[in-house]
């Protein structure tokens, strides 16, 4: 999982192509992209000076087949599940008798 800030994403060279590469993720959550300045009573709106649209283009190209994506939006809540394909953590514990 990598959590990419949207928010200035366009001073950074290589952003987010390089934490992408290091990461390896197998979701990216797009977060602090909405203006904190705005009226909360009001729909989000994507903060001044940034292209999300632009940052869209650029995370979808260097994507790997299978890895996805999601616009975290404020109050929502999101659920991801722990292990890879939501089974459920293997312990292994007992198998050597070990603590782990």
């Amino acid at each position: 999982m990598a959590i990419v800030t949207v928010g200035g994403f366009a001073q950074a060279d290589d952003y987010p192509e390089a934490i992408l590469r290091l990461l390896h993720p197998r979701h990216v959550i797009l977060a602090h992209w909405e203006d904190f300045f705005r009226d909360p009573a009001k729909p989000p709106k994507v903060v001044r000076g940034t292209s999300l649209n632009k940052l869209i283009h650029r995370l979808e190209a260097v994507l790997p087949p299978g890895v996805s994506w999601t616009l975290a939006r404020p109050g929502v809540t999101l659920e991801f599940p722990v292990c890879p394909g939501g089974g459920r953590p293997i312990d292994r514990s007992a198998e050597d008798g070990e603590d782990r």
